[in-house]
């Protein structure tokens, strides 16, 4: 105990040997035990109604610390108080790095999501000069297309207005499909006509084959070419033929006894 503390009623001191108890009321004030020796229970201070305790180790912390030494007091409150301001740190050090932590990952985010989105505005931009390019291509094919349909398209109306005109063309030459020969087809033709009138018709075409021609144009011709078959020289067997003519020598004929003939090779 320290030196202030006495009886407020006879201002007795307490002794080392503690001969004397000293008591603590209710209302703050302390009493020898001597003194305190009303048992109505009032305070003989300041007369008011008032409980008692005995001054000792044994009272409750908020009242003995009343009775502590406030060196040893302020020592305590200064553990305390660091205690408490280290617990508060730690929790607040802990708290400063979760959010620098989660700064430091906002921060890197957003640089991630800015490459990310440069990137696909690089690829989108690659992607939109495709899609022109693939639109140019196309436009270019379907004017090839046009094109070639226009060009099939022209084929085929001149394939139909072929077909339609080369009918008419063979009939109005006399010539159909029914197994009829042209003018040209008759150049190779035997005949056995005369065609000495031919030959002074036809004077550059002299030769086998002329008389031919001619009877092919007056065929052909409807009746306007004259007639081939005039007098004149006859075209023999070997000029049908076209073989060279032999002479009478050497024309054998001798009949066999079964009444055939005997025959020796012709001139050709």
């Amino acid at each position: 105990m320290g030196d202030w503390l006495h009886c407020n009623v006879c201002f007795r001191l307490p002794t080392q040997k503690g001969e004397v108890a000293f008591f603590f009321t209710s209302c703050g004030h302390i009493i020898c035990g001597k003194c305190n020796t009303d048992q109505s229970g009032q305070c003989r201070v300041c007369s008011r109604r008032a409980k008692v305790l005995e001054i000792n180790h044994k009272l409750p912390p908020d009242v003995l610390m009343f009775f502590r030494d406030p060196k040893n007091l302020l020592e305590g409150y200064v553990k305390t108080v660091t205690s408490v301001l280290n617990f508060q740190s730690g929790h607040r050090s802990r708290l400063s790095k979760a959010r620098q932590d989660q700064q430091f990952k906002a921060v890197s985010m957003a640089a991630s999501m800015r490459a990310e989105l440069k990137k696909k505005a690089e690829n989108e931009k690659k992607i939109l000069e495709e899609k022109g390019a693939l639109q140019k291509e196309v436009e270019k094919l379907r004017h090839q297309c046009r094109k070639l349909e226009t060009a099939i398209a022209e084929f085929e109306k001149g394939n139909r207005q072929q077909s339609r005109t080369t009918p008419s063309s063979a009939r109005r030459n006399g010539c159909g499909e029914r197994g009829l020969r042209t003018p040209l087809e008759f150049s190779f033709i035997a005949t056995s006509t005369p065609n000495s009138d031919c030959q002074k018709m036809h004077p550059n075409s002299a030769g086998r084959g002329t008389s031919l021609k001619h009877v092919a144009a007056v065929f052909a011709g409807g009746g306007n070419e004259p007639s081939p078959v005039v007098a004149g020289d006859l075209l023999t067997t070997p000029d049908i033929l076209g073989v060279k003519k032999s002479s009478p020598s050497q024309r054998v004929h001798r009949r066999s006894g079964n009444g055939g003939f005997d025959s020796q090779p012709f001139g050709f």
